[in-house]
């Protein structure tokens, strides 16, 4: 189990949420957790590539670069329905998005 007090700042969880949390990590291989590190890059839509980063390398999050905002939502909605463990999504907009 986690020490760490999900109940408070940041986290606000309930007690569900952190059942989940603690099953989640003890559930986890070594392998699973070193993927969990990592933050991939993706430039376009790609299916194959979002199977095989959720599912294969247990991947920790993605950035999305600028692509189309219809390719930003298939992709972040593809990706997340292929992981275990819901990935932190990060984009680089500063130059606002490719619409």
């Amino acid at each position: 189990m986690l020490q760490n007090d999900f109940k408070n700042k940041p986290f606000y969880l309930n007690n569900e949420d952190i059942k989940w949390v603690n099953e989640t990590f003890a559930n986890m291989s070594t392998l699973d957790k070193i993927g969990q590190l990592f933050f991939l890059v993706s430039y376009r839509n790609d299916e194959e590539f979002f199977r095989h980063i959720a599912c294969d390398l247990k991947v920790g999050g993605m950035m999305c670069r600028t692509m189309s905002k219809e390719d930003l939502i298939k992709s972040i909605s593809s990706l997340q329905s292929k992981a275990k463990i819901p990935l932190f999504i990060a984009a680089n907009l500063e130059a606002g998005l490719n619409c």
